[in-house]
């Protein structure tokens, strides 16, 4: 790639995608000012091959408390089934003692945070494509309260279409009606992302990627070879894409060997 291709590119991508440059820890600091649900810090072994050990939970709340000194806002702790170890809180300075973790009983580990409890997203239309998403999300944080996490910029590849929409990832999770841009109020539409379940297990609570199990489609129990149970489980997903587009989806029951929906 020459300089005049690798320019381009970066400013292509700075022109379609803007990250906030504060820390994470900074960013959980700030949910002090802002409305959120509980914040979820999840703690894996610093190789990410490898699982983080399920040791005695009081042996872990013993090292937790010499480190973390307001281990009393600490609401939870598990570990899930990829061998991560989970902690939630609603003290965002508790959260940030937590991140800044590099050990659990001398086992190395990395720390991240769930945006999903913490952000809210939305769509802004008609943005001009030549508008500098850095210059978009100070104008955003400088005439709303809002701390701007993520801006995307949804633009078809070589296109030369001149406005866009934008989808923007703000800290907290109170969502208004509208934002002020420019002098003008403009509406907002809250994204929603598409529900996602794992096609090993059928589970909504992780991605395929990770999933060691194999759910039989027909019975919903982890076997080999052909099915001999009784039929007893269907899967949503299938049925969802069999449905006439007037058809919608307005609640789906779960549990861990069938999935049910009902449709109008």
């Amino acid at each position: 790639m020459n300089d005049g291709q690798r320019s381009t590119s970066m400013t292509s991508n700075t022109n379609n995608y803007y990250k906030s440059s504060k820390s994470i820890n900074e960013l959980v600091l700030r949910l002090g000012e802002k409305s959120f649900e509980e914040i979820h810090i999840i703690c894996q072994h610093s190789d990410a091959k490898l699982k983080l050990p399920r040791s005695n939970p009081f042996l872990i709340q013993a090292d937790i408390k010499k480190h973390v000194n307001r281990h009393d806002h600490i609401t939870n702790m598990k570990f899930s089934r990829q061998g991560k170890l989970i902690f939630s809180t609603a003290d965002p300075v508790c959260a940030a003692q937590i991140l800044n973790l590099d050990k659990i009983l001398e086992t190395p580990i990395s720390t991240a945070v769930t945006f999903e409890n913490i952000t809210e997203r939305f769509l802004i239309f008609d943005i001009p494509t030549n508008l500098p998403l850095s210059e978009l999300a100070a104008e955003i944080m400088n005439t709303n309260d809002m701390e701007v996490v993520e801006l995307r910029r949804f633009v078809k590849l070589n296109s030369t279409q001149e406005f866009s929409p934008v989808l923007i990832t703000i800290l907290g999770t109170f969502l208004p009606d509208s934002i002020k841009i420019w002098f003008t109020n403009q509406k907002i539409r809250q994204f929603v992302d598409r529900v996602r379940q794992c096609l090993h297990c059928y589970e909504f609570t992780h991605a395929t990627r990770v999933c060691d199990r194999n759910i039989c489609p027909r019975c919903g129990v982890n076997h080999e070879g052909l099915c001999q149970g009784p039929k007893n489980a269907f899967i949503v997903l299938d049925l969802i894409q069999l449905l006439p587009k007037s058809a919608h989806v307005i609640s789906m029951n779960k549990n861990s060997s069938s999935s049910s929906a009902e449709i109008i």
